[in-house]
């Protein structure tokens, strides 16, 4: 009945913010990867894979934030610390929100049609 509906609908709405969240996902990675690959300051950014689990554990909190330094390069740093708190901002606040919204639409419109 509705139950099955629902669980349907919302599983349509994670598959499209999975959609959405990879493209984000892949942004930052690419952009964020290719300001620290000259560099080899850190051991978790300039590398393709190690970028990826960054980024993929900074969504869930459990990458420091320091790990974006590189205290004798100013401007790669300033650039790679902007990029790295949008991408955190974005995650958390954005798409979060947007996927709790996403599910109670679906959720509303089937209430509505019951």
């Amino acid at each position: 009945g509705a139950l099955q509906i629902s669980i349907g609908r919302m599983i349509d709405d994670m598959i499209r913010f999975m959609f959405i969240l990879m493209i984000i996902l892949t942004a930052f990675h690419c952009g964020l990867n290719n300001i620290y690959v000259p560099y080899q300051e850190t051991e978790k950014l300039g590398n393709f894979n190690e970028t990826f689990q960054f980024l993929f554990w900074t969504m869930f909190g459990m990458e420091e934030h320091t790990v974006v330094d590189m205290p004798q390069f100013l401007v790669p740093e300033f650039v790679g610390r902007a990029l790295y708190g949008i991408f955190t901002i974005g995650m958390v606040i954005v798409l979060l929100n947007m996927l709790i919204a996403m599910i109670t639409n679906s959720f509303q419109k089937i209430e509505d049609d019951a």
